[in-house]
């Protein structure tokens, strides 16, 4: 979901996974970092870059990313972007 304000734009991404731990909530911004593939069948797939690329690139422009549960199960990103960042 995109939204926007006279100063922010706002992007809110909700899964229903397994969701992350709050302990290593942190840590998936670290590149190459994996939550423990035991999770599931799909948490051995990729490298760990996606959401350190992701919180590099908001982080360069001015804004932020934030990880929030998605109760009952999985997870909600939510990314904030200076306004004057994105074509009205």
């Amino acid at each position: 979901m995109l939204t926007a304000t006279d100063e922010a734009a706002f992007i809110k991404v909700n899964d229903n996974g397994p969701g992350i731990p709050e302990t290593v909530r942190a840590r998936v911004f670290e590149p190459f970092y994996k939550v423990d593939a035991s999770r599931g069948a799909n948490a051995k797939r990729g490298f760990g870059l996606g959401l350190s690329i992701v919180a590099d690139i908001v982080h360069g422009h001015g804004g932020k990313i934030v990880l929030d549960e998605n109760r009952p199960t999985g997870l909600v990103v939510k990314v904030d972007l200076p306004r004057g960042l994105v074509a009205a």
